[in-house]
């Protein structure tokens, strides 16, 4: 009988590669796996083969022993067919083949929920427990059944957790993607390149289309200086949030890509501000502050020039720093001649900018976010009804590093496992 530790040699020279592969990853390394539905097709085939042969065979048999006498009696009866415990291995091994992957992509060290490691963690100990508990028991036919039969149920919760992590790093994935494709955008009004209508609108429904169905929030926080990037991500958050609110209203939900795409465009006039203004450190100055503030005019220009648009858009992106009181800018309009999309986008917008860090200061806690936001609804600046349906659950943060890599820090495979 072979030795416990030749039989999960396997498994931990797997747990001792991809360590050894963590932290500095090979130009030759295979990426990580983020495309599900080609994975789920890779462990299809692997186990669809062998049970279609074997469902084959067993209709042969069928067919055969229909014209075969019947056994006499004190025959040996025929072995019955032993469980596809092989297959069931190679099913194990392609799950902790697809967790290493998933451990591996620098997206589950930059999100600040560490909930995501837990998961991944816990599945991963699941997974090698289950392999394991196979492996031991190779060289005994029957252990190697009873243990098969054992970790079917087990098995079921794997790959249910395989399936939650792969759509949790598809929606990150799809995020961060968004997030770039915007900054192309944004970096193309620099060069006179205007973007249709279609074109944004059609971002806005994907973002709101990756949505989780718990309806939770990931905000994105780039550490690039970019001025298009960092200007990308707090459009697709600020329409995130945007589309969260306005899901949470009946009358509203048929307008939801409308106000996503609103929240997406009301900040193309940014791109003009001086890059020295934007990643300035300290405060604005009385003049800075001006130059900042007329990009509400210059973002509803660029909107009316671009083809196949909404009128409504236009007035939602001028609007969208007014106050109901007339604090607001550029015009100090007060409630009833702000528009009602200017009044979602006002708040959305306020949400996302008080918890976001800036080059000048940090960025507030969400408590004290919702503390301040409803506060100023009290006093009649933003919308009561809109800022008492922003989320009470913090959102997550999606960190996107200058260097898109794992950090040096992050702990190794073998630690995650232990």
């Amino acid at each position: 009988m072979r030795e416990r530790s030749e039989s999960a040699s396997p498994t931990q020279a797997k747990l001792l590669r991809i360590d050894a592969g963590h932290t500095t990853l090979s130009p030759h390394e295979r990426p990580a796996v983020l495309n599900r539905r080609r994975v789920r097709q890779v462990l299809s085939s692997l186990d669809a083969t062998p049970a279609k042969r074997r469902l084959e065979r067993g209709a042969e048999h069928s067919e055969r022993a229909a014209t075969l006498p019947l056994p006499t009696v004190g025959r040996t009866p025929a072995p019955e067919p032993q469980p596809a415990v092989d297959q069931m291995v190679q099913r194990f091994r392609n799950s902790f083949s697809t967790l290493s992957d998933i451990a591996r992509d620098p997206l589950v060290w930059n999100i600040e929920e560490r909930a995501l490691l837990t998961d991944l963690r816990e599945t991963l100990l699941l997974t090698e427990s289950a392999l394991l508990q196979i492996e031991t028991t190779a060289s005994n036919p029957a252990c190697k059944q009873v243990a098969a039969e054992g970790v079917l149920a087990l098995a079921q919760v794997i790959d249910q957790r395989v399936d939650d992590l792969f759509d949790r790093m598809e929606r990150l994935t799809a995020l961060k993607q968004r997030v770039f494709r915007f900054s192309v955008i944004l970096e193309g009004l620099l060069l006179g390149r205007r973007p249709l209508a279609e074109e944004i609108e059609t971002l806005a429904e994907e973002l709101l289309a990756i949505a989780p169905e718990d309806q939770s929030i990931t905000l994105v926080y780039t550490e690039s200086d970019d001025q298009a990037l960092r200007i990308a991500a707090h459009s697709v958050n600020v329409a995130q949030v945007t589309g969260w609110l306005a899901w949470q209203d009946p009358a509203w939900q048929q307008e939801c890509v409308l106000a996503a795409t609103a929240a997406l465009l009301q900040d193309l006039g940014m791109v003009q501000v001086p890059p020295e203004v934007f990643c300035s450190r300290q405060r604005f100055t009385t003049p800075q502050r001006t130059l900042v503030q007329q990009h509400t005019g210059t973002s509803a220009a660029i909107v009316e020039h671009m083809r196949g648009h909404d009128d409504r858009l236009v007035a939602a992106v001028y609007q969208h720093h007014e106050r109901l009181d007339g604090s607001g800018y550029p015009d100090h309009c007060r409630a009833e001649s702000i528009s009602s999309v200017a009044r979602l986008l006002a708040v959305a917008d306020t949400y996302v900018g008080m918890q976001s860090p800036r080059p000048y200061r940090h960025a507030l806690a969400p408590v004290q976010v919702l503390r301040e936001m409803e506060r100023a609804a009290t006093e009649g600046r933003l919308d009561l009804a809109w800022t008492r349906r922003l989320p009470s659950a913090s959102p997550q943060w999606l960190v996107i590093p200058e260097v898109p890599q794992p950090p040096s820090g992050a702990p190794s495979l073998s630690a995650l496992a232990a």
